[in-house]
């Protein structure tokens, strides 16, 4: 398949950021024109399957691309090495019985620009499009060249029928002058103008790419290969946009990974010695890092996103201060004047237990109406339970019990 063309000038002959950025390229562009067949999402599309993107239909090729990507976009002409190498490709195909070009649109997609009146030129899909012209201008082209990949190219070219290579002609289409990798972004955007609001599109974009990059390993990596539906793509985008909403947030860390200098077995950060304080031990000490690390870097992405600002979070922190509070003066009255450390350690962790299981649960502690992950809720109390001084502690005594002389974590 394609190889990516290196920007001239390369620091080095073992430089291959040009060819890395061909294989992004090609996964930017099968997103990109995934997302304009909504008209037909009965597709599937393929990477490096058949050709460089593959559409199909019902297990058939559709339309097939080559892709040629230049760092620094240039002219294409006749005598264009890509140009010969994707012919050398469609024509074995054809000899091989592999490519039936009268049922299969191929597409030679360039962000190099072709010349007017070239072979090129005449294989867009405008008003002038020539095919049989450019046949014979191409055949001329490679009869009078030197270049050892054009020779090899016009040779299994030259097996075909006339038939054959008339058919091939009438198939090929040039796409010149195509976005760059640089300029496929804002195209990406623009698909998704109808999925999000302007100021969410980006945020929307961000997501659909992450979602589209597991799609594509998965599909490089399976050995059955199979293509990618149009419609998976198409729900995908209906799916995170809904998270998009005024009522809802997208959740980027329910199934993360929280690395593990995130959870240290000696961990001195305040709402841990909070849950020391009441005898919690180290199976749920873990859960409750693993809340603290997702409820604060969710929260960070959703600022970082404008999805949320900071005083819709201080009411969020707000409505859990005042249920806690509710809850710890409950604990206080029914501890009375018991000073038993063995008691108040159990009220504090029945008090946990709460905010554990049952605050989740209660819809009004939500940050909004529809983004129901219980992490947020159980890493917001720790948030507030790790302030300094605390909002919020679990201990009757937890204020007293909390020196502000001991070291505490970052």
């Amino acid at each position: 398949m394609k190889r990516a063309t290196l920007m001239s000038g390369s620091s080095s002959q073992f430089d291959a950021s040009g060819s890395a950025l061909g294989y992004i390229y090609q996964c930017q562009m099968a997103l990109l024109l995934a997302l304009r067949k909504d008209d037909d999402p009965s597709l599937a599309v393929s990477i490096e399957k058949i050709d460089d993107i593959t559409f199909e239909n019902n297990g058939t090729a559709y339309q097939r691309l080559q892709t040629k990507h230049q760092v620094v976009p240039g002219s294409v002409t006749d005598a264009s090495a890509d140009v010969w190498k994707t012919i050398r490709i469609w024509s074995e195909e054809i000899a091989s019985s592999k490519l039936v070009p009268d049922k299969t649109l191929l597409f030679l997609l360039t962000t190099g620009s072709a010349k007017a009146e070239s072979a090129l030129a005449y294989l867009r899909g405008d008003g002038e499009r020539q095919p049989q012209t450019a046949r014979s201008m191409l055949e001329s082209t490679a009869e009078q060249s030197d270049s050892k990949v054009i020779k090899k190219a016009f040779a299994t070219y030259s097996r075909l029928t006339q038939s054959q290579r008339t058919s091939l002609f009438e198939a090929i289409h040039v796409l010149d002058r195509s976005p760059t990798a640089v300029e496929v972004r804002p195209l990406l955007i623009r698909e998704l103008r109808l999925s999000a609001e302007q100021q969410h599109r980006n945020a929307l974009a961000d997501r659909l790419e992450g979602w589209w990059l597991e799609q594509v390993i998965s599909h490089l990596t399976s050995p059955a290969n199979i293509p990618i539906p149009v419609e998976r793509i198409l729900a995908q985008v209906v799916e995170i946009s809904r998270q998009f909403h005024r009522d809802c947030l997208p959740d980027d860390f329910l199934t993360v990974d929280v690395p593990p200098e995130d959870c240290p077995a000696n961990d001195v950060r305040r709402f841990v010695r909070q849950l020391e304080l009441i005898g919690i031990k180290t199976d749920r000490i873990r859960a409750a890092q693993e809340d603290f690390y997702r409820a604060v870097a969710q929260r960070s992405r959703w600022v970082k996103d404008s999805l949320i600002d900071l005083p819709e979070l201080a009411a969020f922190e707000t409505r859990l201060h005042v249920a806690w509070k509710a809850m710890f003066d409950l604990m206080v009255e029914a501890l009375s004047d018991c000073r038993l450390e063995d008691e108040q350690r159990k009220q504090g962790w029945n008090l946990y237990n709460w905010a554990q299981t049952q605050a989740p649960a209660n819809c009004g502690l939500w940050v909004r109406p529809q983004f129901q992950a219980s992490y947020m809720t159980t890493g917001s109390f720790h948030i507030l339970a790790d302030k300094d001084p605390p909002r919020i502690g679990w201990h009757p005594d937890h204020t007293n019990r909390l020196s502000t002389n001991t070291p505490q974590g970052s």
